[in-house]
């Protein structure tokens, strides 16, 4: 539990005013900066919308833009065109089918 997290790390350098050596301290909030990096990691992936499906992304054409954008990459200019024309025309509202 959050509240748990942050009262457990003010306790913690609480406790590093009272380690014997700098050289200690140093090495122990370098380790709990990493600690705290890597819950903050953790946290936005929770925080974080699931990946949507191509064509869950773009709306009905999605799917044809995919194909066309899978064309392109391959160097086959007709089938990519075929692909983005197709997707405008299964969703004229969505923009991003006509940004290929």
């Amino acid at each position: 539990e959050l509240g748990h997290y942050k009262k457990a790390t003010m306790t913690f350098n609480d406790a590093l005013e009272l380690a014997p050596g700098d050289a200690e301290k140093a090495e122990i909030t370098a380790s709990l900066a990493a600690c705290e990096a890597k819950r903050e990691e953790e946290r936005q992936k929770q925080l974080a919308p699931p990946p949507k499906k191509p064509s869950e992304a773009a709306g009905a054409g999605g799917s044809s833009r995919e194909l066309g954008n899978a064309a392109m990459q391959e160097g086959n200019l007709e089938a990519a065109m075929k692909h983005f024309t197709d997707a405008i025309k299964a969703d004229r509202n969505n923009i991003e089918s006509f940004s290929n």
